[in-house]
């Protein structure tokens, strides 16, 4: 049983008393928007570049630029392929593991509003989520990740700076534990727009 804090559990309490192998790998079955699978990132990239809006900016740029339509599809497949996630399982359990060791040794408790969660399971279950956390340090999207993961919730996708993506290892470690790279500013640059746009309204459909 998790410890009661006033009104929230210590979500580190059981970590403390059980295996920290046996929590990674243990049988994850989340709470899905109106019971749908996640769109696996091969057919969620085939979705976005076949999308009507990207292909109506992919004619526009041609026509601005000159270049022929099927270079400009090229440039947009191509950051698609630099941004996108590659979620896997096996990689968030490395995390689930990694974070427990890291979490109980930083941390006297982490404290969790268990009735937020429960909201948080609903809306999930009937709406497209998005979660804004305060970012007021890196430490909240891995524990915001992790409790996710913690409480048999969708795992998010998580908008990282392309800063990380240049860290090749963990870079790669973050892609398949469902980050997406994205330049601090692309305002100017209307295919990269097009493109990021299509990419994260595809993954909220």
């Amino acid at each position: 049983m998790l410890r009661k804090r006033d009104d929230f559990e210590d979500v580190l309490e059981d970590r403390r008393r059980s295996s920290d192998l046996k929590y990674a790998f243990k049988c994850y079955n989340p709470v899905l928007y109106k019971g749908l699978p996640p769109c696996k990132t091969t057919a969620l990239k085939t979705m976005v570049l076949q999308s009507d809006q990207l292909r109506h900016v992919i004619s526009q740029v041609s026509k601005e630029t000159g270049e022929a339509s099927v270079a400009i599809q090229e440039e947009a497949s191509a950051i698609l392929e630099e941004m996108a996630h590659r979620l896997q399982l096996s990689t968030v359990r490395f995390f689930a593991f990694t974070l427990t060791k890291a979490f109980k040794t930083l941390f006297r408790s982490i404290c969790v509003n268990e009735e937020g969660i429960q909201r948080l399971q609903q809306a999930i279950h009937e709406h497209p989520v998005v979660l804004l956390p305060s970012h007021r340090s890196y430490m909240d999207f891995l524990l915001m990740s992790y409790l996710l993961y913690t409480y048999d919730l969708t795992l998010p996708v998580i908008a990282a700076g392309m800063d990380f993506m240049g860290m090749k290892f963990v870079g790669e470690m973050l892609r398949m534990s469902g980050a997406f790279f994205i330049r601090r500013s692309f305002g100017g640059d209307k295919l990269y727009w097009a493109v990021f746009s299509e990419y994260v309204k595809t993954m909220l459909r």
